[in-house]
């Protein structure tokens, strides 16, 4: 009798603890569920928050609403750097194998290197289009500069257009390169040196007028890094040489 009393009872625990095992799970779930769509919530919060603040951001900067299509940049100069970019991707190569092909592939095939050069990229494009620009610039009319004379902002296109006058450059022939070696004493080969009269100092300083480097050393005006309303003038030696592999020999060679 004590047996069918234990076991009925064993068997009212089990079932007991079935329906609140089963209960617990429940309530598991949905506290999951909960956190879940409170994490999601949190999230479309988070983002409509910084919508809000990249909205006002770019309002500030650009005086335009953030949408997807202000976001996007639709400059000329956006277009073209994107022109650019796509010219020179190969899509028929993985990325995973070959990333450089990828991102370059077809540059070469695009921008072939012009004659005379000897490298071309997007830096010496740029380079040559700020050639183009400023030399439009001096054949065109005067640098404008704020606070200057008419007569300063000329300067730069006359300096410009004497120096590609070939008809007077001609008719001068050698006569500048004579005056300018007998400015700094004169040259053995010329015939006009006199070892004698030949002073190295007067010379030096001719040449350090002449030019903004000398043979030995260079001065310029040094700022205070303390004080930058203060400068100083200071001298320091010239960079050595360059020097230059010969294809021809092992030795290497000095570049004068």
């Amino acid at each position: 009798m004590r047996r069918m009393m234990n076991d009925g009872g064993g068997q009212e625990n089990k079932r007991w603890s079935k329906i609140y095992c089963s209960r617990f799970l429940a309530v598991l779930l949905v506290i999951s569920m909960i956190h879940v769509a409170a994490s999601q919530n949190k999230r479309r919060f988070l983002e409509h928050g910084w919508n809000k603040i990249r909205s006002s951001i770019y309002a500030q900067a650009t005086g335009k609403t953030n949408t997807h299509s202000s976001m996007v940049c639709k400059t000329t100069e956006c277009i073209e750097a994107a022109s650019q970019i796509n010219s020179s991707i190969n899509l028929a190569v993985d990325p995973c194998d070959d990333f450089y092909e990828y991102a370059c592939g077809r540059w070469p095939i695009n921008n072939p290197i012009p004659p005379g050069y000897s490298y071309y990229s997007f830096t010496k494009i740029a380079e040559l289009k700020a050639d183009k620009y400023k030399r439009r610039i001096l054949e065109t009319g005067k640098i404008r500069v704020n606070g200057a004379s008419n007569e300063v902002q000329q300067m730069p296109s006359y300096l410009y257009k004497s120096c590609m006058n070939l008809t007077v450059i001609d008719n001068l022939g050698d006569a500048p390169l004579r005056e300018r070696i007998r400015e700094l004493g004169g040259w053995d080969m010329s015939g006009d040196w006199d070892e004698n009269t030949w002073d190295f100092n007067e010379t030096l300083l001719s040449i350090h007028k002449l030019e903004s480097e000398g043979p030995f050393f260079k001065v310029g005006i040094i700022s205070n890094n303390c004080c930058r309303s203060r400068a100083s003038c200071g001298d320091k030696p010239r960079s050595p040489p360059l020097h230059i592999s010969s294809p021809f020999s092992a030795k290497t060679k000095m570049a004068v």
